[in-house]
Order: C-alpha cells, then sequence, then structure tokens
C-alpha cells in the first residue's frame, strides 16, 4: 500500500517501476501453461469435485496467473538487481505480490522477517514458510505459531509494532457504555451464511439494548457495503429495532471502544482489540469457519468468551459481571518488540 506520508529516513517505489517491457519469457510461460494443462487433466480425471469445477469455469484464468505471476518474479528480480538489498520484512506472506521477495531472499541468502496484520494466520498451516523470523505480537499467537500450525519455535519471535501499542483505559462505569458493538465480517467471502448469522444476531442484541437501554452499533469490515448491510438489516428487523440499530463504517476509534458496553464477533481480530482496552467481547462459536481455531485460541488466553448458541446472547449482561481483563491478559495479547531487538533480526541475528 502507497504511503502517503513518511519518515525523512523511508523512500518509496512502485513495483511497475522495475517492470520490463518483454517482462517474461516467453517460452518459461508457453512451457509452465502445458504443464499446467497436463495438471489440470489429472485433477479433474481424479477428482469428481475438480471437475465440476473445472465445468463452471474455476480454472480458466489460470494461464493468465501464470503469467502474470511470471511477470511479478521477474520485477522483484529487478528490484534486487538494481538495490542494495540487505533484508526483507514483508507483512503478508499469503499475497503472492508480497510473498515472491520472501522466496528470491532466501535464494540469495539475505535476511527475511515476516509479521501478519491479523490476530492470527491460519495459512501458516497450509503454506511453506519462507521468512527466516515470524514476529508474533504477543504470546497467545506466538502458541498458535508453533502449537497449531507446527513452525519452529526458533523461527517465532515475540514482537508487537511499538509506536502503535495499544494502551489500555480504565474502563468508564457501565452505565456510561452505551453501545452493544456487533463487529461485523464480510463472511460472503469464505463464503458464511450472512443473513443466517445477523437474524440470529440482531433481533436478539436489540432484546438487550432494549433491557438495558442501550443502542446497538454494526461495525462494518472495510470490506463490506454500508447500504448492502443496511438493506438486509431492514429486512431483518422490525421497525421499532431498526430505531436501535447504527451502522458504523468507519474504522475503528478510540472513541467507539470507550463507549462499547461489549462486544460480539465470530472469530474477527476486533476480538483482540478490544481485549486491550479492557472492553469484553464475545465469540460466535457456532458460525466459525472450520479447522480454524481463533475462537478456542482466543479464550484460551482470555481475549475473548465464547458462546456457543444464539440463546447465550440473552444471558450475556449476566457473564459481563464475572469476567474480567487483567493486565496479564494484555501482556500475553501485546508485547512490543524493542528497535533493538528488530535490528538485530533483519542483520541476520536469530538470538
Amino acid at each position: 500500500g502507497r504511503l502517503f506520508e513518511t519518515a525523512s529516513n523511508v523512500t518509496e517505489a512502485t513495483l511497475a517501476s522495475y517492470m520490463l517491457s518483454d517482462s517474461f519469457s516467453s517460452q518459461e510461460a508457453l512451457d509452465l501453461v502445458k504443464e499446467w494443462g497436463n495438471l489440470r487433466k489429472k485433477l479433474i480425471d481424479s477428482v469428481k469435485e475438480l471437475a465440476v469445477a473445472d465445468k463452471i469455469g474455476v480454472f480458466n484464468r489460470y494461464p493468465v496467473f501464470l503469467k502474470h505471476g511470471l511477470c511479478i518474479r521477474d520485477a522483484w528480480q529487478q528490484v534486487f538487481e538494481r538495490e542494495n538489498i540487505t533484508a526483507v520484512l514483508c507483512g503478508d506472506e499469503n499475497n503472492h505480490t508480497t510473498r515472491i521477495p520472501l522466496i528470491l531472499a532466501k535464494n540469495r541468502e539475505i535476511p527475511t522477517v515476516c509479521c501478519h496484520h491479523g490476530a492470527l494466520n491460519v495459512n501458516l498451516l497450509i503454506r511453506e514458510p519462507h521468512s527466516d523470523v515470524y514476529l508474533a505480537k504477543g504470546e497467545m499467537e506466538r502458541d498458535y505459531m508453533v502449537r497449531v500450525c507446527g513452525l519452529s519455535s526458533a523461527k517465532v519471535v515475540v514482537g508487537a509494532p511499538n509506536q502503535v501499542t495499544p494502551k489500555a483505559k480504565p474502563r468508564p462505569e457501565s452505565s456510561h457504555s452505551s453501545l452493544i458493538v456487533f463487529f461485523s465480517e464480510p463472511y460472503e467471502l469464505y463464503p458464511g451464511r450472512t443473513k443466517e448469522l445477523y437474524g440470529e444476531l440482531l433481533p436478539r442484541l436489540c432484546a438487550v439494548a432494549l433491557r438495558t437501554g442501550r443502542r446497538v452499533a454494526v461495525k462494518l469490515h472495510p470490506f463490506e457495503s454500508q447500504r448492502e448491510r443496511g438493506k438486509l438489516i431492514n429486512t431483518i428487523l422490525s421497525e421499532k429495532e431498526r430505531g436501535l440499530v447504527e451502522i458504523v463504517d468507519s474504522p475503528i476509534s478510540a472513541d467507539l471502544l470507550a463507549r462499547t458496553f461489549f462486544g460480539i464477533t465470530v472469530e474477527s481480530s476486533v476480538a483482540i482489540e478490544c481485549a486491550l482496552q479492557n472492553v469484553p467481547c464475545f465469540l460466535c462459536k457456532w458460525y466459525e469457519k472450520p479447522c480454524v481455531g481463533y475462537v478456542d485460541q482466543y479464550a484460551k488466553f482470555g481475549a475473548g468468551y465464547v458462546i456457543d448458541s444464539p440463546d447465550d446472547i440473552d444471558r450475556i449482561p449476566d457473564f459481563l459481571r464475572i469476567h474480567r481483563i487483567t493486565p496479564d491478559i494484555r501482556r500475553k495479547l501485546w508485547e512490543p518488540i524493542t528497535a533493538m531487538k528488530l535490528d538485530h533480526l533483519l542483520s541476520g541475528d536469530l538470538r
């Protein structure tokens, strides 16, 4: 992503500026497309589900993807050829555009450090790790990387961003916390049953809001459309219930969290942001993606509280009387790295 303001010792450049006019070998592209054709035939002949996927066109653009990948690889190779690269810090190993330089750097024996924007990263389970070091924002993420994803503990270093470290503030009296916040997600991406989840949660949240004299805020993920979510909410709630609900499409702010009585989500990283600000957050376990384990990991480290069914929502005010977010919980979620430690890692010193 392009930064609009950079530090005095930071220089930006677009990857496109390193593209070559003949960005990939035409023979290499032809060879890859041919190999892909052979693999495609084997897949659709041996797995009926993949045969159905092929029939509806899921694989049609793969030759284009292969050629596009060669263009990106060649551009990154130019970066390494033209610039004096001493280390690579990657913020998203899941994206091929930023994964490729990790692989190229590893081949050149250049130190690599990788971090992840979310609280946890299940993709470490299914993709070969290429970085020398993986930064975990706290013990919770480190435990998930090692115990669940199988990374070597020697490759994982606890170190959260330093300058943006959330600082917990004393919680106001619950009577001053005016909002019940549902932190929504773009469920269609995996694909989730968005209408069903909204239908299970929002009427019950409105009932709790009425009972406790509060309002309900639906905080949208940046990928969600306020217009579409508004239309969905209107089909689910009565006129009286709609009067209790507001949609928030701006970034999470300290003011929003300060006004939050409790948060509710499925498995969003927002559970960590809530815990760091002393805001209790409840996790809808019945709706989580299978084989991911985010909800259990949050609960294990006290970052969120599991509810097993929509009916549990009615009892949340009672749950709040027994749940507390302690300083020890927050330390296990977020432990900043020092500049000296990061410098050592980028220099290839893994101690």
